[in-house]
């Protein structure tokens, strides 16, 4: 009996101490925090990194050609791409869960994406900005500072995702909507 109470605060102490870890992580890529920068390369082996659109507003979309709400999200993303492309909005794709490159190259070519995708191998990106969900979108300002982080994509949201874009844009605060 006392061993297994001690194994349950075992794993009770574990959880708290892998929460607290996580929890300091997310702190870095916070709301109001500076966006980490990466390097990472297309399919077709061109290099994208977050400092070469200093200046731009940037949208960070971590994707999976497999997840449903990736696919509905991917047209809304590309109309954002090409309606405030002019302003100094950026869009970049990472993809996550490593998929073969044939298969981002498909996705591409049937949703039409103009804007680049990235293979984020090993989720290494995905992981320095906590993307738990699929997809999980970063804001980031023109100083590199996130603005506003979207979590999971339903019909509706791209709504809520371009208040926020043209908020950025404008260089005022993001308004949350309500839930």
């Amino acid at each position: 009996m006392r061993r297994h109470l001690s194994i349950r605060w075992l794993i009770c102490l574990a959880s708290l101490g892998v929460f607290n870890l996580l929890h300091a992580a997310q702190a870095a890529t916070a709301i109001g925090k500076p966006a980490p920068n990466f390097v990472l390369k297309t399919v077709d082996g061109h290099r994208v990194s977050l400092s070469q659109f200093k200046g731009k507003v940037v949208f960070v979309d971590f994707w999976m050609p497999n997840c449903p709400p990736c696919v509905v999200e991917a047209p809304h993303l590309q109309q954002l791409h090409k309606k405030y492309y002019a302003r100094g909005l950026r869009l970049i794709g990472a993809t996550q869960s490593d998929p073969q490159p044939a298969t981002v190259r498909a996705f591409i070519r049937q949703q039409g994406l103009t804007y680049p995708l990235v293979m984020d191998k090993g989720m290494k990106v995905a992981g320095q900005y906590q993307a738990e969900t699929h997809p999980y979108g970063v804001l980031i300002d023109r100083a590199g500072i996130v603005r506003y982080i979207h979590e999971g994509f339903l019909q509706g949201e791209e709504k809520q995702l371009e208040a926020a874009i043209q908020a950025v844009l404008a260089g005022r605060a993001v308004v949350k909507a309500k839930e």
